[in-house]
């Protein structure tokens, strides 16, 4: 079905909040192969993204995401981005990383 759901993308419609989520369920869960994942992507980016689409990939991401439970005591910061601004900017995480570590 993900490759119905991007050929409605190429078509430049919208995708309903169960279309996207079943989607997502299917890219999260390994189902869909690296090739359709990059073609829905990238047919998504084209078409522009609606509220309704990025509500369900959250709420996807949200479900699938693994919850840790750190066996350390006091406050814990977290200093990774996703990186990839495309803006050449000074990665600060790794420099980050390595003060705190010390």
């Amino acid at each position: 079905m993900i490759t119905d759901i991007t050929s409605k993308l190429s078509s430049k419609h919208n995708l309903s909040y169960d279309e996207m989520s079943y989607t997502m369920d299917e890219i999260l869960e390994g189902r869909s192969s690296v090739q359709q994942t990059a073609n829905f992507l990238k047919n998504l980016t084209e078409k522009g993204e609606t509220d309704d689409e990025l509500l369900a990939m959250l709420d996807k991401m949200q479900g699938h995401a693994v919850h840790i439970e750190p066996k350390r005591q006091g406050r814990i910061i977290d200093v990774c981005g996703t990186g990839g601004d495309k803006m050449h900017t000074f990665n600060i995480s790794t420099t980050a990383f390595r003060i705190f570590r010390v």
